[in-house]
């Protein structure tokens, strides 16, 4: 009889280790609070409540809220026709001042003395009224240009654009976790999913039609992406 390999102790084989899960990162907003939503969202989605899928639904509502905050932050805001007149006009007061430079009383218009007190220059409340103050009209018109481009870098978004960034979020939390179809029908388990994403953050209710133009154009933009990678098994299904 042949003898039996003896395995020497000590010594193992090569073994692969195991790929550990990596465990999904936390995004929260200082201040705002969704965990009582969380549940309720996970419910209507049809998805089991994991610590896993809760982190990650927490995380869309979160940049869903932050885009949708800079938008609010961001309503009223001047035209931007009207600005660039402004711009337009201010141009064209300094080249006219320029242009005084060249005249004996120039500074007349140039360097402006107004009291304290009377409403056109703000001084500490120290300043005793009748206080003179000196303003400087060229470094005057150079601010409000810099302020004129910062406020042209500030535009807001459409409104539509807001609303389709939240559908954004809510399909790809559905699409990832939640084993049900997503369809454009207005009673269907992902446009009332949608809609009720979209109240936790703006706490706005919306009606049956209150989202169906984003909805329609998130699921075509979710036909053609995973069509053009032939994916047969989409969990995808138009109405």
């Amino acid at each position: 009889m042949s003898a039996k390999p003896v395995r020497r102790a000590g010594r193992k084989k090569n073994v692969a280790p195991k790929a550990r899960a990596q465990s999904p990162v936390r995004i929260q907003v200082p201040g705002v609070d969704f965990a009582p939503h969380i549940d309720e969202l996970l419910k209507l989605a049809g998805v089991t409540s994991t610590p896993d899928a809760r982190i990650i639904l927490e995380g869309y509502l979160s940049l869903a809220w932050a885009g949708w905050d800079y938008e609010r932050e961001n309503k009223g805001r001047i035209p931007t026709e009207l600005l660039k007149t402004l711009e337009n006009s201010i141009r064209k007061t300094q080249v006219v001042l320029r242009r005084i430079k060249k005249y004996p009383l120039w500074q007349r218009f140039h360097f402006l003395s107004c009291p304290a007190g009377e409403g056109t220059v703000s001084l500490p409340p120290i300043a005793p009224d009748g206080m003179i103050a000196g303003i400087n009209i060229d470094r005057m018109l150079d601010k409000l240009l810099r302020e004129v481009a910062r406020s042209k870098r500030r535009r807001a978004r459409p409104r539509d654009e807001g609303k389709r960034d939240m559908v954004d979020y809510a399909c790809n939390f559905f699409h990832e976790h939640s084993t049900a179809k997503i369809t454009t029908y207005p009673g269907g388990q992902f446009a009332i999913f949608c809609r009720r994403f979209h109240e936790v953050i703006t706490g706005e209710h919306l009606d049956l039609d209150g989202l169906q133009a984003q909805i329609r154009k998130t699921v075509a933009t979710l036909h053609s992406r995973f069509k053009s990678l032939e994916k047969p098994d989409l969990n995808l299904r138009p109405d």
